[in-house]
């Protein structure tokens, strides 16, 4: 990220929290808050990753709002009736939140739940209110980010989609290479197991600019179909070229070229194709594509013949695993010529209908509706919470118990480091201006102007490491708690710590 980019997000950032607390202020609202770190949270590099999270965000408020309100209606007067029906929920929440492309809905509904009977503890005809106020602030803020990011140098998610497909397409070209070195040589590159990680890791990422990139960029929202087959058809290769890679070792013995007298031109086809696929992927950037007529070589099927007399002087394991290797081979061969025919399709070198009928957009790769091991790891918030429940002595343990459960079920993290990120941005960051600034100021032009540089400086930080705004800027929207009453005492943020 350049640093006038960084310097527009950073603006673009501080413009959004200073217009939604002057509304907030305007309305009276009671937790505007919220409605601030949600613009905190939502604010990404791009207008559709923006505006999907902020969506996510928003319905995962909902959610978790009516189920605060069922659980509460039905349990409030039970102590253990509330204790195992909240777990139930989280339980709940916590199974499906490992498996959902939409995270941050599940996650917002299982912390809300808890934070509506949180804040409504001794009180519960308080609840309503709660909920009701977090969700329109929760929303406001949302919303406003959205303008003001879609408005002010918008930024599309297809650069970033164009990079990062190339960064695969690279790394692919790669690993099939060094699985090709491994079959004809016995070794193997050292990086490949790294290679293998990183091209996950691309693709997870690349997984996440695609769902943006439908929001905010119009030429990849209209073809979302191919896009969606893509996807699956990137994750079939992949496994396929996995399953070829582990029977390779069963034949590294055998006399591949004597029994399969066609591999060599086999393997060349396979490396054209993508050869092929990536300059396909990388001549969209300029929108102008020319037809290949060599393509209709390259998405015939290959033929592979097996020299009979070879075979049958080999053992019947030998045999075994020569079949294996040839299967293999034959679905590395389908799923490749099925991902090029995807991108021409991308490229508008074919039609979309002439994708196979029997393709579905649906992820085949979807794990299963059941599985023990997730069902095991979404206990976890649920024993946060019961833990916590167990041995409070205020009400924020059990419902941050709660959070950081299902935030290490939705991706696992360093909470040690985290604390010490935010106790350091309370005491360091926000205590200062807490007591210090804001106690001096005499009225809201200041207190906005205040806010503005504030979110520019940590905005601007937040270019170059996330965490360099994401702890400033949400200890202080929590911290300070701006309202028309606002308050201030050094003894809530020691509380808080």
């Amino acid at each position: 990220m350049t640093q006038k980019i960084q310097l527009q997000e950073a603006f673009k950032l501080a413009l959004s929290m200073v217009l939604f607390y002057w509304l907030a202020l305007t309305m009276d609202w009671d937790l505007p808050k919220f409605g601030a770190l949600a613009i905190v949270i939502i604010s990404l590099s791009t207008t559709g990753a923006s505006l999907n999270k902020g969506v996510m965000r928003v319905v995962g408020t909902g959610l978790g709002a009516l189920a605060g309100f069922v659980l509460l209606s039905w349990f409030s007067q039970s102590s253990l009736g509330m204790l195992l029906a909240t777990a139930a929920w989280l339980v709940f929440v916590g199974y499906f939140l490992q498996t959902a492309r939409s995270g941050d809905t599940w996650f917002n509904a299982g912390f809300l739940a808890v934070a509506v009977w949180s804040s409504s503890y001794m009180k519960v005809d308080t609840a309503f209110h709660f909920a009701t106020t977090r969700f329109l602030e929760t929303a406001a803020g949302v919303l406003i980010f959205t303008l003001v990011s879609a408005l002010l140098w918008p930024r599309n998610s297809g650069p970033a989609l164009q990079q990062q497909g190339q960064a695969i397409w690279q790394d692919m070209q790669k690993l099939f290479n060094s699985y090709r070195q491994q079959l004809s040589t016995g070794a193997i590159d050292a990086e490949t197991a790294d290679l293998r990680t990183r091209l996950a890791g691309e693709h997870q990422q690349l997984l996440a600019t695609l769902d943006a990139a439908y929001a905010d960029t119009p030429t990849v929202g209209a073809k979302k179909r191919s896009w969606e087959i893509l996807r699956i058809k990137l994750r079939a290769f992949g496994s396929a070229q996995e399953l070829w890679r582990e029977s390779i070792n069963d034949c590294r013995e055998l006399p591949l070229d004597e029994l399969l007298p066609g591999l060599t031109v086999a393997l060349d086809i396979l490396t054209q194709r993508l050869k092929r696929g990536r300059m396909l992927w990388e001549d969209q950037k300029t929108d102008i594509i020319e037809d290949d007529f060599d393509d209709t070589t390259l998405l015939k099927e290959i033929h592979l013949q097996v020299d009979k007399p070879a075979c049958n002087a080999l053992s019947h394991f030998q045999q075994a695993a020569l079949m294996n290797f040839v299967i293999q081979l034959q679905a590395l061969d389908q799923n490749s010529r099925n991902l090029l025919q995807t991108l021409r399709v991308l490229a508008n070198l074919e039609a979309d209908n002439s994708l196979p009928a029997h393709t579905r957009p649906g992820d085949l790769y979807q794990p299963s509706f059941w599985n023990p091991e997730r069902l095991l790891r979404a206990v976890f918030p649920a024993a946060c919470w019961v833990v916590g429940y167990a041995f409070w002595f205020y009400v924020e343990p059990p419902m941050m118990g709660a959070a950081f459960g299902l935030m290490m079920v939705m991706a696992p993290a360093n909470l040690f480091g985290l604390l010490i990120v935010l106790l350091l941005s309370m005491f360091i960051t926000v205590a200062p201006v807490y007591m210090l600034l804001m106690p001096s100021l005499d009225s809201g032009f200041g207190l906005l102007a205040l806010i503005f540089i504030y979110t520019m400086v940590f905005g601007y930080l937040g270019g170059r490491s996330p965490i360099l705004k994401m702890g400033p800027l949400a200890m202080f929207v929590m911290m300070v708690d701006i309202n028309n009453q606002q308050v201030y005492s050094f003894i809530l943020l020691v509380t808080a710590g």
